[in-house]
């Protein structure tokens, strides 16, 4: 097409026909300091919102459906809103459940069969027959708005259990979903499956699809709620740990236990030198409460024995008690002079020379001396 030299109202309308127009995304403040979805500890706190409701539900659906009822949480998993709106129906039932001072709307969707099934118990039916699917009719909600205010009460009342700061506002019942105030496509939400256990073992799912900005709030009065508690433990824990580190504990520097027969039992007498098989260079054990924990050689510090720690034990030896297997001293042949016999060789502890059995000091070496010399 030949265009004019001056812009004619012809030529202005063509133009405007050949160049798309282009939408301009509408753009958003993000706050990066804020994820958008939920940290565990965050995700515990929703569980247990959902958790209370099914308990609180049970109660409640059973009185409206005059039998036993039994809510259990199958799942509670982070999502979008997309995800959860490819499951509602005209043929089921939504419920807009409004905390305050949450911002947005909790979705409750009960699906066809289960809501069929509760009209039939609420007319005293059996609620096993099968319905094709309808939109439900004026009088068949009027039926269900007992059902479907126990339901919402029920997380109304979790709510408040979990954080009182929020309670049950508003509840929409629209007849179609058209009405329901839905949210963007891609919010993220929280999305519970609850299992409806219904008289004569009846099984059938309903949902919850919170968003994670209706459930923040709650979050966060639950966890500043949980940081002033630690605040006021602090100092009182910081105070039974300082006294704690003054208890008094009984610490034993124990030597191997050592077995002897009943005859060199029989033998010992004031002065008698007992061997106990232990090494002098070999460390003995230290133990605490009756628990071997160190290991240790005897040092002397000034004119006082000591224990120099040498290792610290780890757990496979504190099982198998530190290697302090009972040791065995020989019975004396005959005449053989029972000193000897229960004195070590070489002038090791508690002989000539040594310094005598643990905790007899200078007393042990002038008995061994006075053994040697009868």
């Amino acid at each position: 097409m030949a265009r004019c030299t001056w812009r004619c109202a012809k030529c202005s309308a063509a133009d405007a026909t050949d160049t798309p127009a282009v939408s301009t995304p509408e753009a958003r403040v993000y706050d990066f300091r804020r994820p958008e979805g939920l940290d565990r500890g965050a995700m515990t706190t929703v569980r247990t919102l959902f958790d209370l409701f099914a308990r609180l539900g049970s109660a409640r659906l059973g009185s409206a459906l005059h039998g036993r009822v039994a809510l259990a949480v199958d799942s509670v998993i982070q999502g979008e809103w997309g995800q959860f709106e490819q499951e509602l129906s005209e043929h089921g039932a939504v419920l807009g459940v409004e905390l305050v001072p949450c911002p947005a709307q909790v979705v409750c969707y009960l699906p066809h069969d289960l809501t069929t099934t509760m009209i039939d118990l609420r007319l005293a039916g059996p609620g096993r027959r099968s319905y094709p699917p309808r939109p439900l009719s004026d009088l068949e909600r009027r039926v269900l708005a007992v059902p479907f205010d126990a339901v919402s009460r029920s997380l109304g009342d979790a709510a408040t259990s979990v954080t009182a700061q929020v309670s049950l506002g508003r509840v929409q019942e629209p007849s179609g979903l058209q009405r329901l105030q839905l949210l963007d496509h891609g919010e993220p939400c929280i999305i519970a499956r609850i299992t409806v256990r219904l008289p004569g073992s009846i099984e059938h799912q309903l949902s919850w699809c919170a968003p994670v900005s209706t459930l923040r709030p709650i979050v966060e009065a639950v966890e500043g709620r949980n940081a002033a508690r630690e605040q006021r433990q602090r100092p009182r824990s910081a105070a039974l740990a300082s006294l704690a580190l003054e208890i008094p504990t009984t610490m034993v520097l124990r030597f191997p236990d050592t077995q002897v027969t009943l005859g060199v039992l029989g033998a010992l007498e004031a002065g008698s030198v007992l061997a106990l098989g232990h090494p002098i260079d070999e460390p003995l054990v230290l133990e605490v409460g009756g628990a071997p924990l160190f290991r240790a050689n005897r040092v002397l510090r000034g004119r006082r024995l000591a224990a120099q720690i040498t290792e610290v034990l780890g757990d496979e030896e504190r099982e198998v008690g530190a290697g302090l297997e009972a040791r065995t001293v020989p019975e004396p042949d005959g005449e053989e002079d029972l000193t000897r016999v229960m004195a070590p060789a070489g002038g090791g502890m508690g002989s000539p020379g040594g310094r005598g059995t643990e905790g007899s000091g200078h007393d042990g070496s002038r008995s061994g001396e006075r053994s040697a010399e009868e």
